[in-house]
């Protein structure tokens, strides 16, 4: 009897965890999938200085990078405004990987060896993107599917507390 009341407390608050787990990565997929990949946010933002024509320095970047490493494949484009020059930072990966630093004040590219941190493995773990597009679209298809079975199942739970509370049986959780 202990050991069923002990998991019906324990899972209604992981119950929930998991399904703002599974909407918040539902969103995230969606998010992917569209393009719609919003950066960390956080940083300071500046004005662009007034002599920099941001288009031009991005363009500039790209060539920059194709001439540092042509085999380079660019999946994002950022621009940094935070010093005191523009910076193109051209990724080969949505979250974190090398990128190439363009410094639009000396003309300069840098190439910028990054290892990948935890959270950003976590993230490419949790989105498929370790497995290629076939992962992000089952990661989306399993976050619908652990939302839809969450909400159904706390309806099943709702009309079968319902019906013991119409019965005279009352308690949260039950036995028997």
């Amino acid at each position: 009897m202990l050991n069923r009341s002990l998991h019906r407390w324990i899972s209604l608050p992981i119950a929930i965890f998991m399904l703002w787990i599974g909407a918040t990565g539902v969103i995230l997929q969606i998010q992917q999938l569209g393009g719609h990949e919003d950066g960390h946010g956080g940083a300071a933002h500046h004005a662009a200085p007034a002599d920099v024509d941001v288009a031009a320095a991005v363009a500039k970047g790209l060539a920059a990078a194709r001439a540092l490493d042509p085999q380079f494949h660019t999946r994002t484009v950022q621009v940094d405004l935070g010093g005191s020059a523009l910076h193109v930072l051209i990724g080969a990966r949505a979250r974190g990987g090398d990128q190439i630093d363009y410094d639009a004040g000396t003309g300069t590219a840098t190439k910028v060896v990054q290892k990948m941190s935890l959270h950003g493995l976590i993230i490419h773990l949790h989105s498929g993107e370790a497995i290629g597009p076939v992962g992000t679209v089952i990661g989306l298809i399993a976050g619908i599917a652990l939302v839809v079975l969450s909400v159904t199942g706390a309806v099943v739970y709702i009309d079968m507390y319902r019906r013991r509370a119409r019965a005279g049986k009352g308690g949260l959780f039950w036995h028997r």
